[in-house]
């Protein structure tokens, strides 16, 4: 797989993500939450769409509600702040935020590890209430 290739370039890198979001490839997601912090810095952005410098972002985003487990998951066992920063963007990008918070909560009732509770119960917060 390209994603997973060091000798692959950064620009087939970018396209092997974003092609998994426009093709709805949903067994991609975990592979897209590994290359999360994959940065296009060959990409001209304006600031104003942070999927041009983060492309897995874009691809999670496209992908939708689908990949909320998988990032929640994720969030959980990620000990990189900075990673951890970028798959929480992705979760409110997503933009299911009272699916979010009833799938974390299904996690917390059902967690024992002390470590992903804490963590769940942290990211719990951090996401914002559905808009009326």
């Amino acid at each position: 797989m390209v994603l997973k290739d060091s000798s692959a370039t950064l620009k087939d890198k970018v396209r092997a993500t974003l092609a998994i979001g426009q093709l709805d490839y949903t067994p991609g997601i975990g592979i897209l939450i590994e290359q999360i912090d994959l940065q296009d810095s060959g990409h001209p952005t304006s600031g104003e769409d942070i999927g041009d410098l983060w492309p897995s972002l874009r691809a999670i985003v496209d992908l939708g509600v689908v990949a909320v487990p998988a990032l929640v998951k994720a969030y959980a066992v990620e000990l990189d702040e900075n990673r951890r920063k970028l798959i929480l963007s992705a979760l409110i990008f997503a933009k299911e935020y009272s699916q979010t918070k009833i799938y974390i909560q299904g996690l917390l009732s059902l967690s024992k590890n002390k470590t992903k509770r804490k963590a769940l119960e942290k990211l719990l917060q951090l996401i914002p209430d559905d808009e009326d």
